[in-house]
């Protein structure tokens, strides 16, 4: 088992490789995968299967980029209806519509942790690269700072979003089951929610998604 120190350090890299895993595939860089595979191993190790089946799934040619490009705009991004919408108001509020009452609510947390959301924020607030980041930062700032608020911000966030709506989305993934790459990504992206929150002692937990 790592330190408190190395788990720590691990956990911060690990929300900030996985949100990177969701941008366009055009930005993805397969160095990434194997950083983040080192830190399955060392964290989340439930997911070594998902990580191994990943790194299988990484696209070799022009036709199989093309492929992946096609599965992220149909599962993340448009023009039409998208198979698993990232933002966790859809999943989160009764309307099922993006910029709901949970968006704000996560403005919030970015404003508590010192961020202006209107400045630092490329995506929607509650997007999911958006959120994963937000958990990076919270991280890294309880390393460097020591500051214990961060920590509590980190289960705060864990218990009224993340582990709220990621098993939700990535069973959204699942279900529309386009791309090897995005199916593992999900599962993986649970498992590791899932089991941060278990570290940090969150309660209030939805399980998260399986394989099968």
């Amino acid at each position: 088992m790592p330190d408190t120190q190395e788990r720590d350090v691990g956990r911060a890299n690990a929300y900030r490789l996985l949100a990177d895993c969701y941008q366009v595939p055009e930005r993805l860089e397969f160095e990434n995968i194997g950083q983040l595979a080192t830190l399955v191993e060392l964290l989340y190790p439930e997911g070594a299967e998902a990580i191994q089946a990943l790194l299988e799934a990484w696209p070799q040619g022009e036709e199989a980029w093309e492929d992946m490009r096609v599965a992220h705009a149909k599962l993340f991004v448009g023009p039409f209806d998208l198979l698993a919408p990232p933002y966790g108001s859809v999943y989160l509020d009764e309307e099922r519509r993006v910029m709901g009452d949970s968006t704000m609510d996560v403005m919030n947390y970015y404003a508590k942790a010192g961020l202006d959301p209107s400045r630092e924020v490329h995506e929607p607030p509650d997007h999911i690269t958006t959120e994963l980041e937000f958990m990076y930062y919270l991280a890294y700032q309880h390393l460097t700072l020591n500051d214990a608020q961060y920590l509590d911000l980190q289960r705060e966030f864990l218990a009224n979003h993340l582990s709220q709506w990621i098993p939700l989305f990535s069973a959204r993934v699942l279900t529309g089951d386009i791309h090897p790459f995005y199916n593992q990504l999900a599962l993986l992206t649970s498992i590791a929610v899932h089991t941060d929150a278990v570290i940090l002692g969150v309660n209030s937990v939805v399980n998260r998604v399986s394989a099968s």
